[in-house]
């Protein structure tokens, strides 16, 4: 839980979600995350679709290589 792999790979996904799907996508995403779950409970599949609806895109592939696969992506 307190591994610096768990902070740093959180950021880093973020990140790499935010190159692929734009400032504008990105930006829109997160408020609107957070206002859908404010007083509920979200977990990543729930993220993901999300992501994929404000986007336009299938992220799948994305979330699939930066969280549920073992150690680092190549960027």
């Amino acid at each position: 839980m307190l591994s610096y792999a768990v902070y740093q790979r959180g950021a880093m996904a973020l990140q790499a979600l935010r190159e692929r799907i734009g400032d504008s996508a990105f930006f829109k995403l997160l408020p609107t995350w957070t206002k859908l779950h404010r007083y509920s409970n979200a977990d990543t599949t729930d993220f993901i679709h999300l992501a994929d609806k404000i986007s336009g895109q299938q992220l799948g592939d994305l979330f699939q290589k930066w969280l549920f696969t073992r150690g680092k992506p190549t960027l």
